[in-house]
C-alpha cells in the first residue's frame, strides 16, 4: 500500500515473499523494488543487506502471543514436524529453550545490528501495530521516505485555475440537482441523481484538464474547500474595521465565482441585522 499509493487489500500470502522459502530464484523473479520477509538472522541474509544498507522492519512481538502464534504453526502449517501435545505442553518446551528462544533470538538480532553501524531498521511491535494502525504505518512511510526519488510517495497535483473554474462553472451549471431538493423522489434515488451530477462534473472538467485525471472524491473536496475560504473572504472584506492590521485578501476568480452563484442563497446569510446580512460585495 505504501508502495503503490493504492488502499486496496491484497489477497497475496506472505510466504510468497518469504526469503527463506522462496529461494534465490524466486526473490529474482520478483519485479523491483521488491518487499521480502525473513525470519532468518541479519548475518544469514545476503551481504549486501548490510553492504548496501537495505531498509530492514523488524517486527516484535509479545512473548505469549509469539508462543501461542508458534504453536498454531506447529499444529497447522508444521504438522509433519510430528507434534502432537497441546498447548500447555507446548508452553514447557518453549520456555524451555529446547524448540526456540525467542530471547535469544532477539537478542542475537540486537548484536547483529551493534557490528553493522548505519544498518537502517525500523522496529516495531506487532501488538502496538493492532491497536493503534497509524502510528506504526506513520513510521513506515517516513522510512520509505529516506530512499531514492523513485520511491517518494507522489503526491497528487492541485487544480489549476483553470480547473478551479471549469469545477465552478460545471457545479453552477447542475446547482438544482446537487443542492436541490426533489419532490416525489425518494432519499436514495436523490442521491442518485445529485452523484450522477458530480460524475457529469467531473467529466467535463477531465475533459479540459491535460493533468491527472480527478476522481469525484477529489471534486466535492475541492468545491467545498474553494466555497469555505469564498466565505472566509468575504466575512473577512464586510466586516467591520476594528483598527490595523493587513488589508483582507480578495477571493481568487473562482472563490468570486462561487460568492455570485451563491448570493442569494440561506447559506452566506446570518442572524437579522448582523454584519453577514448585507448583499454581497465583490473586490478585484
Amino acid at each position: 500500500m505504501l508502495r503503490s499509493g493504492v488502499i486496496e487489500y491484497r489477497k497475496q500470502v506472505k510466504e510468497t515473499q518469504e526469503f527463506e522459502l522462496i529461494y534465490k530464484e524466486g526473490v529474482d523473479a520478483l519485479p523491483s523494488p521488491r518487499t521480502l520477509n525473513t525470519h532468518v538472522y541479519l548475518r544469514m541474509l545476503p551481504k549486501q543487506v548490510v553492504e548496501k544498507k537495505i531498509k530492514c522492519i523488524q517486527i516484535m512481538r509479545n512473548p505469549k502471543n509469539a508462543c501461542v502464534s508458534f504453536f498454531n504453526q506447529h499444529i497447522d502449517t508444521l504438522a509433519p514436524v510430528g507434534f502432537e501435545g497441546d498447548l500447555a505442553e507446548f508452553t514447557e518446551i518453549y520456555l524451555s529453550g529446547q524448540m526456540f528462544s525467542y530471547s535469544d533470538y532477539l537478542l542475537t538480532w540486537k548484536a547483529e545490528l551493534a557490528i553493522s553501524p548505519g544498518q537502517p531498521v525500523l522496529e516495531l511491535v506487532y501488538e502496538d501495530m493492532k491497536l493503534r494502525s497509524r502510528l506504526p504505518i506513520g513510521k513506515r512511510q517516513m522510512m520509505l521516505r529516506m530512499t531514492t526519488s523513485g520511491m517518494e510517495p507522489k503526491r497528487r497535483p492541485n487544480l489549476t485555475e483553470e480547473e478551479r473554474l471549469t469545477l465552478v462553472d460545471e457545479v453552477r451549471r447542475k446547482e438544482e440537482r446537487l443542492f436541490g431538493r426533489f419532490r416525489g423522489c425518494g432519499g436514495k434515488r436523490g442521491a442518485a441523481m445529485k452523484e450522477e451530477a458530480w460524475e457529469e462534473a467531473m467529466a467535463a472538467l477531465n475533459a479540459k484538464s491535460s493533468q491527472i485525471k480527478r476522481t469525484v472524491e477529489e471534486g466535492k473536496k475541492q468545491y467545498a474547500n474553494l466555497k469555505q475560504r469564498a466565505k472566509e473572504k468575504n466575512d473577512a472584506i464586510r466586516r467591520p474595521k476594528t483598527g490595523g492590521g493587513p488589508k483582507p485578501a480578495s477571493p481568487t476568480m473562482p472563490e468570486a465565482a462561487i460568492l455570485e452563484t451563491m448570493g442569494g442563497r440561506a447559506t452566506l446569510s446570518g442572524l437579522a441585522g448582523g454584519i453577514d446580512t448585507e448583499g454581497i460585495t465583490y473586490f478585484n
